[in-house]
């Protein structure tokens, strides 16, 4: 089993307390590919991804399970 890893590549949306005009599910999508871009791949050439969120402060339950979808990871 290959255990290296790496981070190519960032991406992030503004800070706001809330955002109204957009949904996280927008943000998440938005944030994924400002990363793809700067790593300089698609996400068809990445081998795993990790996505982070405190569900409670989000206000869904399990909400990283919608994650994939917008990631491009599915």
């Amino acid at each position: 089993m290959n255990r290296e890893i790496a981070v190519i590549g960032v991406g992030t949306t503004g800070f706001r307390a809330t955002t109204p005009d957009v949904s996280y599910r927008e943000l998440t999508y938005e944030a994924a590919k400002k990363a793809y871009l700067d790593a300089g791949v698609e996400p068809k050439e990445i081998g795993a991804f990790v996505s982070t969120a405190e569900a409670f402060l989000e206000g869904y339950s399990i909400a990283d399970e919608y994650s994939p979808d917008h990631l491009s990871a599915v």
